[in-house]
């Protein structure tokens, strides 16, 4: 017989490994045929055939699958940026993608890919090349990290109305950062005398970890402030924050208007 030649079914191997069973066999179909030529046997001994092929391929399955996992050895290039990000903490990096070639084996009906999470990622097929939209934006981090954004985006709006303090704003800041530079060079005299202020519409979204200790969130919202002398107005506003983990607790380091 010709056992595991289910597994000689690739791009290089096909057609010689074809071409032995093939004249290995001849001999045993002559003989059938002359005994019987009838084409419901043929077909009945071709769908046999086929069916232990299936049941060899299906046992292998699972092993395969761990074989053909995409492995560091098959990138041919690596650490392409997806965006640019300036300035990070040290240990920090920006996400990047990675290109890998491999063989599609003969009976993989599927390519997939999944993140770390073993989420799948999104995938198009174009002849040859498969591309997986790697998903940066990692809402995981919502549950723990929302709260401190929002405390930390409101406290930043209101010092820039004169409603908070820039010392109490220092104790959410990085030291020598550039969020404590910009903080600390603010004018506040561009605020008109008002009586108080709303937020409203509050959204923190597109969260990107860059290391265990560093992450970004963008807050969008509305900032109204009810004037003395004017009617209030509402200021449509959006940050992209950079936080910076320090014994425990998140600090802001950078920020910017989006």
């Amino acid at each position: 017989g010709y056992p595991d030649y289910n597994q000689k079914i690739t791009r290089d191997l096909y057609a010689p490994s074809f071409d032995t069973y093939r004249a290995g066999c001849a001999p045993v179909f002559e003989r059938l045929n002359a005994a019987a030529r009838t084409d419901e046997q043929i077909a009945a001994a071709a769908d046999r055939l086929l069916d232990d092929l299936a049941a060899a391929w299906d046992g292998e399955k699972s092993k395969t699958a761990r074989q053909r996992r995409m492995t560091d050895d098959k990138i041919i290039e690596r650490d392409i940026p997806i965006f640019t990000v300036e300035d990070l903490p040290d240990g920090a990096h920006v996400p990047t993608d990675c290109v890998y070639e491999f063989t599609r084996y003969f009976g993989v009906d599927q390519v997939r890919v999944v993140d770390q999470y073993g989420e799948e990622n999104a995938l198009t097929e174009q002849g040859n090349t498969y591309t997986a939209a790697f998903n940066y934006d990692d809402s995981r981090l919502a549950p723990e990290l929302e709260e401190r954004v929002i405390q930390v985006v409101r406290r930043l709006s209101c010092f820039m109305t004169d409603d908070y303090s820039r010392s109490r704003l220092y104790k959410d800041l990085i030291e020598d950062s550039k969020a404590y530079s910009y903080v600390k060079r603010f004018d506040l005299n561009w605020i008109a005398k008002h009586k108080s202020y709303e937020f409203s519409n509050m959204q923190v979204n597109n969260y990107v970890s860059y290391s265990d200790d560093c992450f970004s969130a963008e807050a969008r919202y509305d900032y109204t402030i009810i004037y003395r002398k004017a009617d209030p107005e509402t200021y449509p506003t959006a940050y992209r924050l950079f936080f910076k983990k320090v014994k425990d607790e998140w600090y802001l380091y950078d920020f910017t208007l989006i």
